[in-house]
């Protein structure tokens, strides 16, 4: 079985997409990303392996569990910026 370390950011900036349609889906091109702006008010946890916080253009934040479905954040709310949690 293998696996695959993430490179360290020597500059300390992380990766960021500002437009990300699939967010941290396993196999995506933003899954190794530090952040993902999603242009959406609902986040499809589906096949994401990462415990995620969401916080949406208002404010409003939660914790998104791995695999856990479907999350609505605010009616009013047009961007969710997703933030990897990192276990140690």
């Amino acid at each position: 079985m293998g696996f695959k370390l993430d490179k360290p950011n020597l500059l300390g900036n992380p990766k960021v997409s500002l437009n990300s349609k699939t967010g941290f889906i396993s196999g995506s091109d933003d899954e190794h990303n530090d952040i993902n702006y999603i242009h959406s008010r609902t986040i499809d946890m589906t096949g994401v392996p990462y415990d995620i916080e969401g916080i949406d253009d208002l404010g409003y934040s939660k914790i998104m569990t791995a695999n856990s479905g479907i999350h609505e954040f605010h009616p009013k709310a047009t961007i969710v910026k997703e933030v990897k949690i990192k276990k140690v």
